[in-house]
């Protein structure tokens, strides 16, 4: 596992308190799923005249749901450097659009990705009877990648979940 992404899980685990959020509600497989597919742990990510700054690569529209006011394709520039604060701005975002991703890690990746209205369709495809997988292929074709990304995510996740487990059967 890499030591860039798992030296975030202490830094997540204590803005979660802070928020008041849950294991339950935000895993921490998730979100350290989430930094190793965005910046692999580096807090400093940025591409030369990209929207997405840091740890977890927020752009420019989930920032300003993130409550950083707007200023066009730089709004989260403050998020370089600042693991913390990138994570808790991601937290607050997932929040906003709880009623859409039911704390289910999936959804959470998938609103990261596409955006709440990729989610909203994703969403109303499920409720059509669609399997996650076909309703993401299908509700997300016009963001690129999000299949690919989705794969991704999962594969990390279970990666960390297996070593979160092994950590806590380690002998202190």
């Amino acid at each position: 596992m890499s030591d860039q992404v798992s030296r975030w899980l202490d830094i997540i685990q204590a803005t979660k308190r802070e928020m008041g959020l849950t294991q339950d509600s935000y895993p921490d497989d998730l979100v350290l799923a989430l930094v190793e597919v965005e910046s692999a742990g580096d807090p400093d990510a940025h591409r030369t005249n990209s929207q997405f700054h840091g740890l977890l690569q927020m752009g420019a529209l989930a920032g300003q749901d993130a409550g950083f006011e707007q200023r066009g394709r730089d709004t989260t520039e403050a998020l370089l450097g600042d693991g913390r604060l990138s994570i808790q701005k991601f937290l607050e975002y997932q929040e906003r659009y709880k009623s859409r991703h039911c704390y289910q890690p999936t959804r959470c990746a998938l609103l990261w990705k596409a955006g709440p209205g990729t989610l909203r369709t994703v969403n109303d495809l499920l409720a059509q009877g669609l399997s996650l997988n076909a309703a993401i292929e299908k509700g997300a074709a016009n963001i690129p990648n999000t299949v690919e990304y989705i794969r991704r995510f999962r594969v990390a996740r279970a990666r960390w979940s297996a070593w979160i487990d092994a950590q806590k059967m380690m002998p202190i």
